[in-house]
């Protein structure tokens, strides 16, 4: 993919780092996918650390529990809620603060 998108990088020269405080990616599927894409990415030698949470972010790199991984680029994938707007309509939202959505939604 780097290869492809950035003609510039040297694949073999980058380090991919994925950080999931969780015991396993991909907690909303089921165990079997979540086993499917880390096999994934460590085929592609992305290094993954999983129940590894991080504490702080700088423009070097990340704090975690086990110690400083320095960067050159972090890239933050976490954090994601429903917009404000959607708890002033008064709906039920999900544990992540979405609005849930089904087939009926869009009739």
């Amino acid at each position: 993919m780097l290869r492809r998108d950035f003609r510039h990088i040297d694949p073999a020269a980058a380090r991919v780092i994925l950080v999931e405080p969780g015991p396993k990616l991909l907690t909303g599927f089921a165990d079997r996918l979540s086993a499917s894409a880390l096999r994934a990415l460590r085929r592609m030698n992305v290094e993954v650390r999983l129940s590894t949470s991080v504490e702080t972010i700088d423009g070097n790199g990340i704090g975690t529990p086990e110690g400083r991984i320095e960067a050159g680029v972090v890239i933050w994938c976490a954090g994601v809620r429903g917009s404000p707007p959607a708890r002033r309509l008064g709906v039920s939202l999900t544990r992540q603060g979405t609005v849930p959505v089904n087939a009926q939604s869009f009739a």
